[in-house]
């Protein structure tokens, strides 16, 4: 038992360093600006200058994305103008540094909170490594990019929530019901999006919260009360926050005083409209930036050539382009968003085989077998609603949006597994296959080159590279 113990906790130790080596290898290749790090680069560097900007997006990820800055000397003045822009220097390295901890970080999570629904560490284990072998987490965790933190702060929300749920320590139970809160808020911080995360650890709080007025009916002032502090106060509080260091940062015109009021603007130094008497209070700014930002979400109905169906996203039909470069040698560098296709599709058929048993469940109203699912039904639900959610929006959808969704599959794949997972063959021909299509893929997560036949080969799917 003790050396089974050992070997576990050295494959975790072995997976946690491989998980940063990844993230961390070669962080500054490119040496050029890629993708959305034409906007978010901006972003981050209208901090130092205290020059207004509008995203549509909260502001936390671009702060977090200007402290990393801080730590290796950047300075305003690259235009990140567009992809393929070359860095002057090596500065930028910052602006990458804390995307790729966080994204180093997401396998832990995965690993922890499958831990703390029950899971083997042989399945936890599992989950972790179809994390850190899935290419396209790893190329959106190591540029100048934020989903990195919308995906660790959203699984952290949903592991403290766990922790303090399985804790028998009041105390204990309480800080941990705070992280999860304050993570959940930091994660809709990043993207409204983050709100999928929240809408997990929502069910998991509604049920207990329902059973316990149930069992206790005489006793439910204070766990409603923890309930509507701790699921909504404490992320609302969060959330307001980061925008009152948001205005503190940006007090003088700049390229995002259009989106706003006469109003707003009179309140920002070297603004036409500025007016030194004009007082404009801080709920006032954070619901009419929320407001715009709303209604910039709903007016982007643009096309791209790169752009998914929210039905074809599970299947990964179509690639995203990042960045090209042609070299000496007449071959050429590419990133292109493309996921490992064996944990994409490994995971989908997962989600197709669990569904249609809880579907037989229903049909033959096995109350019991439901019961004891509920969980991984919750993970499922949200699995669902987050492309759900696409068909509604009228903006363009791309594959990183299938995020949060393939997080929960690889949460449930060793659940739905689990007895096949005994077999050590299939384990590690799962193991196996899942490294090598990754090592496969990697010349286009890195962007190393590659000559006319090997670009071709990785060709799969028409929609691809």
């Amino acid at each position: 038992m003790l050396k089974k113990k050992g070997r576990d906790n050295l494959a975790l130790i072995l997976l946690i360093a491989l998980s940063f080596t990844t993230h961390f290898w070669a962080l500054g290749q490119p040496n050029e600006v890629v993708f959305d790090e034409v906007h978010f680069g901006k972003f981050a560097s209208a901090y130092y200058t205290g020059n207004y900007y509008f995203d549509i997006h909260p502001p936390l990820g671009k702060l977090i994305l200007a402290a990393g800055g801080r730590l290796t000397g950047f300075e305003p003045g690259f235009s990140f103008e567009s992809i393929g822009l070359k860095y002057p220097d090596s500065k930028y390295y910052g602006l990458r540094f804390f995307p790729a901890l966080a994204g180093s970080l997401i396998a832990l999570a995965v690993y922890l909170i499958i831990r703390n629904l029950g899971g083997s560490k042989k399945m936890a284990l599992l989950g972790m490594l179809f994390i850190i072998l899935e290419n396209s987490f790893l190329i959106q965790t190591r540029l100048i990019l934020i989903d990195a933190f919308l995906l660790l702060f959203g699984l952290s929300g949903i592991l403290f929530y766990l922790v303090s749920r399985n804790s028998e320590n009041k105390r204990n139970r309480l800080i941990n019901l705070l992280l999860s809160g304050i993570f959940l808020g930091a994660s809709v911080s990043i993207k409204w999006t983050g709100l999928i995360f929240w809408f997990v650890v929502f069910l998991f709080s509604l049920s207990n919260l329902i059973r316990h007025c149930f069992a206790h009916s005489k006793n439910i002032v204070k766990p409603i009360s923890l309930f509507l502090v701790f699921l909504f106060l404490v992320p609302f509080i969060f959330y307001t926050s980061i925008f009152a260091f948001h205005f503190s940062l940006l007090p003088n015109s700049g390229a995002g005083d259009a989106f706003m009021s006469q109003r707003f603007q009179s309140t920002l130094n070297n603004n036409a409209l500025y007016n030194s008497e004009e007082k404009m209070g801080f709920f006032e700014k954070f619901f009419e930036l929320n407001n715009v930002m709303l209604n910039a979400n709903a007016g982007l109905t643009a096309t791209h050539p790169y752009g998914v169906k929210w039905y074809t996203m599970p299947l990964m039909e179509r690639s995203l382009y990042y960045w090209v470069r042609s070299e000496p040698n007449g071959s050429y560098s590419r990133i292109y968003l493309l996921g490992n296709p064996f944990v994409w599709w490994a995971v989908f058929l997962g989600i197709i085989i669990f569904s249609v048993s809880i579907l037989r469940k229903l049909v033959k109203r096995d109350w019991k077998f439901l019961k004891s699912k509920w969980i991984p039904i919750v993970f499922l639900a949200a699995y669902f609603l987050n492309i759900a959610t696409y068909i509604f929006i009228s903006r363009v959808i791309f594959l990183y949006h299938y995020f949060p969704s393939l997080l929960f599959g690889i949460i449930l794949f060793p659940f739905i597994f689990e007895s096949k997972l005994e077999n050590r063959r299939i384990l590690w021909g799962i193991i196996l296959i899942s490294a090598a299509v990754f090592v496969f893929f990697s010349p286009l997560s890195y962007g190393w080159p590659l000559d006319k036949f090997l670009y071709e080969i990785h060709n799969w799917l028409p929609g691809w590279v």
